[in-house]
């Protein structure tokens, strides 16, 4: 999953705790978001995100994760 932090109708946190919630939690999950702080990163951390990438993120360091989250998806 690959999800910004703030969405229109709430926020990625929330997102990610509803799906594991329901029993629909993604293999990875990868925070896109401008909110840098150390309490930010902490959340999405806690939320149960494997990656907080702050904006704008360089397209060669999001194709490393995707690619690695790929290699590593179960079968």
């Amino acid at each position: 999953m690959l999800s910004d932090i703030s969405l229109p109708d709430g926020d990625g946190w929330e997102l990610l705790r509803c799906l594991s919630e329901a029993g629909h939690r993604p293999w990875r999950a990868i925070a896109v978001s401008g909110q840098r702080s150390a309490e930010d990163l902490t959340r999405s951390k806690t939320a149960g995100f494997d990656h907080h990438l702050l904006k704008p993120v360089a397209a060669a360091i999001l194709e490393v994760i995707l690619r690695k989250a790929a290699e590593e998806a179960p079968r």
